[in-house]
């Protein structure tokens, strides 16, 4: 079993659901990691690296969405995906979640290939905003590198152009200097 669809920290203060959901996740081919407290979370994602956060609400040491707003206010950590997981289903609490910064809300029990899919999406699309080029939006190196690595694994015939723009680097200065002088 490998773990190539990312690493994923499961906050959820139930043993059991850490176990449950956990070994989904890692069925699904996800590297998991899990804390039992909010606290245990924050130090966690100060000594590693995860894609993504699947958070309970509910936890005793403080509010999941707490925790959320810790992580989203983090320079190191603002950019991954934070998925709730609990058990609240009410408007409310989704609101709530979505005002301290997650990014999505699944409520308990989660459908294990429901939640792979979404754990997928947020963590590529995720990866595509980092990767991007904040000028020109387009996507950057490592993801170009990551495409035509997919490629040539397919085993699939493919074409590859370059280009290289001469003098591309004044062009954006002059652009970004116009950006910021338009109100």
């Amino acid at each position: 079993m490998d773990a190539d669809n990312g690493r994923v920290l499961l906050v959820d203060d139930s043993a059991t659901i850490r176990a449950v959901v956990g070994q989904h996740l890692i069925t699904a081919g996800y590297d998991t990691s899990t804390a039992a407290c909010g606290t245990d979370a924050l130090a966690w994602l100060g000594a590693e690296h995860a894609d993504a956060i699947l958070l309970d609400v509910n936890l005793p040491d403080m509010s999941g969405l707490e925790v959320c707003r810790r992580i989203k206010c983090d320079p190191r950590t603002y950019h991954i995906p934070v998925i709730v997981l609990t058990s609240l289903d009410d408007t409310e609490s989704e609101l709530a979640a979505i005002d301290a910064g997650a990014d999505d809300f699944v409520t308990k029990p989660p459908n294990p290939r429901v939640l792979a899919a979404r754990l997928r999406m947020h963590i590529k699309r995720s990866l595509r905003e980092q990767c991007s080029n904040a000028l020109s939006g387009l996507p950057g190196n490592m993801l170009i590198e990551q495409e035509v690595s997919d490629r040539f694994a397919s085993g699939e015939p493919f074409c590859l152009a370059y280009a290289d723009l001469d003098d591309f680097k004044a062009y954006n200065a002059t652009t970004s200097a116009i950006s910021a002088a338009t109100p």
